[in-house]
This record gives C-alpha cells, structure tokens and sequence, in this order.
C-alpha cells in the first residue's frame, strides 16, 4: 500500500506543478501586456484560451500538454499581419518560456517522488 502514496503524492506533485505553471504563463501573458481588444474577431480572452492537461499510464504521469489558442503561437514569435519572420517588425512575447523555466522544479518533485517508489519497492515494509 505505501508505493500507493508515492503514486498519489507523483501524481498530485505533477498536476500540482502543471496548474501553477499554467497560471505563471497567464500573469506572464498580463504583464506583457496580452489583452481581449475589443474590436477583436475572438470572441474569448487568449490567456483564458490557455489549458494544460496531464495524461497517466497505469497510474502514473507521462505527459503534460499545454493547449493554447493557435494564434497565440503568432503571439510568442512577435509575427502576424504586417511582421513576418524577419522583416525587424517582430515583437516577440515569449510567454511560453515560464515553462522551460519551471521545469527543474518538476523535474525534483518527479526525483524525488521516483526515489520514494523505487526505495518502496526494493525495501518494502523496512521503510517508514
């Protein structure tokens, strides 16, 4: 039953980390300045377009997805009407780089959750 925990406290250390990242990505966005105009074709809010979603296997996290509107691409790059790639009229909004930044924090919580399991599973009942 204790590999069970470790399994719950993986779990939760991941959906945990893809929600707060999730929510960084969105201030990121409000700080530079990503706004609903309100001449715009988009009926939504751009940041509130943005999702993230975590798939599991047999109980454990192997992917997290982040979802976003397409344009929002457009956006990161600094491109779209009137600034191709290249032209020195980009304006780049490098929203998505948050995640890059917040990965060794997943990446820690993943350690030591996978240490918890692996030490379980080789040592069984001896581990308190």
């Amino acid at each position: 039953m204790a590999t069970i925990i470790s399994y719950n406290q993986l779990n939760k250390a991941v959906s945990d980390w893809a929600t707060e990242t999730l929510k960084k990505v969105k201030s990121r966005g409000s700080e530079m300045g990503i706004r609903h105009r309100a001449n715009s074709r988009s009926k939504s809010d751009s940041l509130q377009g943005l999702k993230v979603g975590v798939k599991r296997r047999n109980g454990l996290p192997t992917r997290i997805s982040f979802g976003f509107p397409k344009h929002m691409a457009y956006v990161h790059y600094g491109v779209g009407k009137y600034r191709g790639v290249g032209s020195g009229n980009e304006h780049p909004k490098p929203i998505f780089d948050v995640v890059n930044q917040e990965l060794p924090k997943l990446r820690d919580a993943a350690a030591e959750a996978g240490l918890d399991i692996a030490m379980r599973g080789i040592f069984g009942g001896f581990i308190q």
